[in-house]
């Protein structure tokens, strides 16, 4: 059982976690195909070790957008776009951008069961520029 000191402790990390998530400015802009979500304290360094991206598909956009937010807002993610038309008959999709696929486990552990979400790993911007599809999204294609 935890005792007072490490309770008091807890809510004090909660705390300045919270201050610090305040404090982290989210700036949203749109283009014709995206609504693009970008820290206001990424760097031209950060935005060059970008190699791709995590995908999170929902037929509900509200959904996307509140894991784009909570991610950059506290997660050391920094750039993330949601298509702003659907692209498909019944979802949207998130871009979740990062350096590399380190976090994919962390990412499925946090949202994997999440309703009305679908989380489908990484995608490397290497893979987008040849148009490499998952074997899940040629199939559902098919239909």
């Amino acid at each position: 059982m935890p005792t007072a000191y490490q309770n008091a402790l807890k809510r004090r990390r909660e705390q300045e976690e919270k201050e610090k998530r305040s404090k982290v400015v989210v700036h949203i802009r749109t283009d014709s195909c995206w609504i693009w979500f970008e820290r206001d304290d990424i760097t031209p360094e950060i935005h060059a070790a970008i190699t791709g991206k995590y995908l999170f598909f929902s037929p509900v956009k509200d959904i996307l957008v509140g894991i784009a937010m909570d991610e950059l807002r506290g997660s050391g993610f920094y750039l993330a776009k949601i298509n702003s038309e659907q692209r498909t008959e019944t979802d949207s999709v998130l871009c979740l951008y990062y350096s590399d696929d380190s976090r994919k486990h962390e990412l499925a552990a946090k949202y994997g069961a999440w309703q009305n979400v679908r989380y489908r790993y990484w995608k490397s911007n290497e893979d987008t520029r040849a148009g490499i599809y998952s074997p899940q999204y040629l199939e559902k294609k098919k239909d």
